[in-house]
């Protein structure tokens, strides 16, 4: 059965290319085929779809696609290839998880709701503002789509990282590209023009480029293991507004691990290896290490 599909889709698929390359140019024909071949790498491995996002995101060129009214920065809309390739790679995705439906769509974390209010926020606000003629539609629209494109990147990121080997991958290509876009800023010191990423065209984006480049800078700074523990227990529980968690404290809940180590003092390289000994939930020991 899985056979005459595949012949089918072979089929299908010729068809469609017979047809595209009798009525398209040659340079649209190029680009659809890009378009596939991007596609097909990020449907079969989605680390393939987020190293190209990485290295497009500073590293591609941008074009004006709307005017915004009564903007004091003299300029309107732009999308950059990155949007494109999100969109695409976002779509790859979506296709992956129709498919493969195992996977699961959105990985359920703390943000998941904040996200959502944020993004019904914005479209709310932005269809007052197309009904009250202040936007237009086409404006609004892409400002949603590009903020709804970075959280699609959120959740592939977090849906399918699963080991530090992984994570040092990505960051190596964001420190690759911040490089390259660097070395690009400094050659234009000189002519004293504001520093901006390459392929900004007329008008460029300095305070685009310094934001990615403070970001940047954060991740390669890293946090040292006592700012973790404290992100993950402490900010964590404040954020989570639990008044009485995160911290061992005169009238909290009971709830701590015991160590075999300590992770403040040992190697870095030895974090990984340190072992529970010692659960405890709301007062009541739920799990204590085999002897």
């Amino acid at each position: 059965m899985r056979s005459i599909v595949f012949a089918i889709v072979l089929v299908a698929i010729a068809l469609l290319t017979g047809g595209m390359v009798a009525q398209v140019t040659p340079a649209k024909m190029l680009i659809c085929i890009c378009a596939l071949v991007i596609f097909t790498a990020a449907f079969i491995k989605v680390d393939w779809g987020l190293y190209i996002l990485i290295f497009s995101m500073l590293l591609s060129p941008e074009f004006l696609t709307g005017e915004t009214a009564g903007n004091s920065l003299g300029r309107g809309v732009t999308l950059r290839l990155e949007d494109l390739l999100l969109v695409l790679i976002g779509l790859s995705w979506f296709a992956r998880n129709a498919v493969m439906k195992e996977l699961g769509l959105f990985l359920k974390t703390p943000l998941n709701k904040p996200i959502l209010f944020y993004m019904l926020a914005c479209v709310l606000s932005t269809g007052f503002g197309v009904m009250a003629g202040r936007v237009e539609l086409k404006t609004g629209f892409l400002f949603l789509l590009k903020y709804l494109e970075y959280f699609i990147v959120f959740f592939m990121m977090v849906n399918h990282v699963r080991n530090g080997g992984q994570v040092k991958r990505f960051v190596l290509c964001l420190f690759l590209t911040a490089f390259i876009v660097a070395i690009v800023g400094m050659f234009q010191i000189p002519g004293g023009e504001r520093v901006s990423a390459p392929f900004e065209g007329d008008i460029g984006e300095p305070n685009t480029f310094g934001g990615y480049l403070l970001f940047t800078g954060m991740v390669a700074a890293g946090m040292a293991p006592a700012e973790v523990l404290v992100a993950a227990t402490r900010n964590g529980a404040e954020f989570l507004r639990l008044a009485d968690s995160g911290t061992v404290a005169s009238g909290n809940s009971a709830d701590f691990i015991v160590l075999d180590r300590n992770p403040l003092i040992i190697p870095a390289e030895e974090i990984a290896a340190t072992r529970v000994l010692l659960t405890v939930v709301g007062g009541s020991v739920v799990y204590t290490a085999p002897q």
